[in-house]
């Protein structure tokens, strides 16, 4: 199944929009394959370029005739949920969590009855 339209919106303005904002320094990147590290400074990708940079370093985006990353509006929903888990993992390693998601655990403790940590 081919992702929705306010998949991708979810994705370029949201995603996309928030790595830009908390992504305030340089991030850790370790290549799958030769195992060098990178320093990415996403303060110096354009806004336009921030989701073709993750669609490169993404050891397990799809590829055409493996070697271009797909276009995301051929991936299929469950590709691009395994690509943005992958985003909030490496972001993750790096310490960042994106607000959405802090958004959603709070909202997630509030209906069960549990008090965030201060």
């Amino acid at each position: 199944m081919k992702i929705s339209t306010h998949f991708q919106k979810f994705f370029f303005g949201v995603v996309c929009t928030q790595i830009k904002q908390k992504a305030t320094y340089p991030l850790r990147y370790q290549h799958p394959l030769t195992g060098d590290w990178y320093l990415i400074d996403m303060a110096k990708i354009s806004d336009d370029g921030v989701y073709q940079l993750l669609k490169l370093v993404n050891p397990n985006y799809p590829k055409l005739n493996n070697l271009l990353p797909a276009s995301t509006k051929v991936l299929t929903t469950k590709h691009m949920t395994e690509h943005i888990q992958w985003i909030e993992r490496w972001l993750s390693e790096n310490g960042i969590t994106l607000p959405y998601i802090s958004e959603e655990w709070d909202r997630l403790l509030k209906e069960n009855g549990i008090e965030k940590d201060k």
